[in-house]
C-alpha cells in the first residue's frame, strides 16, 4: 500500500474533489459532527435565556469569538463561527498527517504512529479545535476499519483551557454527544480536563501540564488566540471612519496609528503566547510534540511574532490557506449569512497556518 494511501481517502472523505482533480476541494461535515452542532443549537432553542441569541446574530457586526455574558451570546458565537472554524483545524492537521505520512517507508494504521493522543486546547472555547480534530481521528479509523483494521484503540485525552465559564456546559455536552457515537474500540475519549486559569501565566502552564500521560503524543491547539475576523473572512471596519471632508487627513492618519498601535500590540502579546508556549511543549515528559496554531491577520504577521519565540526559520512554515465548505442542513450560519440556493458551499475562509513538530526523538519524526 502507498504510504499516503490513507490520507489521501481521508481527505476525499472530507473534502470531496467532485472527480475533477484541479478542481477546489469543498470541505463537509460529517454526519456525526453535524448531528453534534445541530441538538446543541437546539438545545440553545430551548432555552429561555440562550433562545435570544438571533436576536444578537448578525453577519455584519458579530464580534471576534471571545469572552461572553450571557449564554445567548456563547450560542450567537457558535452559529457564527462553528461551521467555518471546525475546517480551519481539520486542514490544518490534514495537511500534518500527509507530510508525515508521506516520510515513512511503510504503512502504520495509527495517525502519526500513535495509539494516544493529547490535546492541549488553548482557548477552547466550546471545544471547537478539538472537537474537529477528534472527529477527524474517528473518520480516520473508519477508514482504517474498512481496509480491514478492526481494533485499533486510539486514546484521546483532552486538555481544555478556557476561562470563560459560559462555555463550559456546551463543551461538554457536544463531547459527551461526539463520544457517544464513535466506536469505543477504534477510538476513545477520555474524560475532559479542563483549565480555567487564562494563558499564558504560569498556573495555566502548570494545571496543563499535570495530567498530560507520559508517552503521548501531544497536539497542541491554538485558534484565533490573537485576534480574529468575522467569519466571512472579510476584515472588520476600519476604528475611525471618515465622516467629514475637511478632516479627512487627520482622521485618516489617527485611525493609522491606531491601526499600528493594535499591531505592535498583538505582535507584542503573540510573543508573550510564543514564550510560554516554547516552555510547555519543550516539558522533557512529553516526548512528542506537534504544535498546530492558525490566526487571520494582515501579512500573518501575529504568527510570525509567535513563531519567533520558538526559533526564526520557523516563518518558512507558515501557509496561507483558504477553506470552502458545505454547512449541514438546518446549519444557522448558512441560512442566515447567504442567499445562495440550499447546497451551495459557503464563502471561501481565508486564514494563516502555522503547524511544527517541537524537537522529539522518535520515529514520529520520519
Amino acid at each position: 500500500m502507498e504510504s499516503n494511501a490513507v490520507v489521501q481517502s481521508l481527505v476525499e472523505r472530507l473534502a470531496p474533489s467532485g472527480g475533477d482533480p484541479e478542481s477546489e476541494r469543498i470541505w463537509r461535515f460529517s454526519e456525526r459532527m453535524a448531528a453534534v452542532y445541530q441538538e446543541q443549537m437546539k438545545q440553545f432553542d430551548e432555552d429561555e435565556e440562550a433562545r435570544q441569541w438571533q436576536r444578537l446574530y448578525s453577519a455584519e457586526n458579530m464580534p471576534p469569538p471571545d469572552d461572553t455574558l450571557s449564554m445567548a451570546e456563547v450560542a450567537a458565537q457558535m452559529a457564527f463561527y462553528f461551521p467555518t472554524h471546525l475546517f480551519k483545524f481539520q486542514k490544518a492537521a490534514i495537511q500534518q498527517l500527509l507530510e508525515w505520512q508521506s516520510r515513512q517507508s511503510q504503512f502504520n494504521p495509527y495517525p502519526f504512529a500513535a495509539p494516544s493522543i493529547t490535546m492541549i486546547d488553548i482557548g477552547s472555547g466550546v471545544g471547537t479545535a478539538s472537537l474537529a480534530i477528534v472527529d477527524l481521528l474517528a473518520t480516520w479509523t473508519d477508514v482504517i476499519a474498512e481496509l480491514g483494521y478492526k481494533q485499533l484503540g486510539v486514546s484521546v485525552n483532552c486538555i481544555m483551557v478556557e476561562p470563560d465559564i459560559n462555555k463550559q456546559g456546551p463543551r461538554r455536552r457536544m463531547f459527551s454527544h461526539l463520544s457517544r457515537l464513535l466506536d469505543r474500540h477504534m477510538i476513545n475519549v477520555e474524560p475532559l480536563n479542563e483549565v480555567f486559569a487564562p494563558f499564558p501565566e504560569q498556573e495555566c502552564i502548570q494545571q496543563i501540564l499535570r495530567p498530560i500521560p507520559g508517552g503521548s503524543l501531544t497536539l497542541c491547539c491554538m485558534s484565533n488566540f490573537l485576534s480574529s475576523v468575522p467569519a466571512d473572512g472579510k476584515r472588520a471596519s476600519a476604528p475611525l471612519a471618515v465622516h467629514a471632508v475637511s478632516h479627512a487627513t487627520s482622521t485618516i492618519e489617527h485611525s493609522a496609528t491606531m491601526q499600528a498601535n493594535h499591531a505592535t500590540a498583538l505582535a507584542a502579546k503573540a510573543a508573550q503566547c510564543g514564550e510560554a508556549s516554547r516552555y510547555l511543549l519543550d516539558n522533557p515528559a512529553m516526548r512528542n510534540r506537534l504544535l498546530l496554531a492558525s490566526e487571520v491577520d494582515e501579512q500573518g504577521r501575529t504568527l510570525r511574532s509567535f513563531a519567533r519565540s520558538f526559533h526564526p526559520y520557523l516563518e518558512l512554515l507558515i501557509r496561507r490557506n483558504r477553506v470552502r465548505f458545505y454547512s449541514p442542513p438546518g446549519c444557522y450560519w448558512h441560512s442566515l449569512q447567504s442567499h445562495e440556493k440550499p447546497n451551495d458551499p459557503d464563502c471561501a475562509v481565508n486564514f494563516w497556518s502555522l503547524a511544527h513538530w517541537i524537537a522529539g526523538s522518535t520515529s514520529l519524526l520520519g
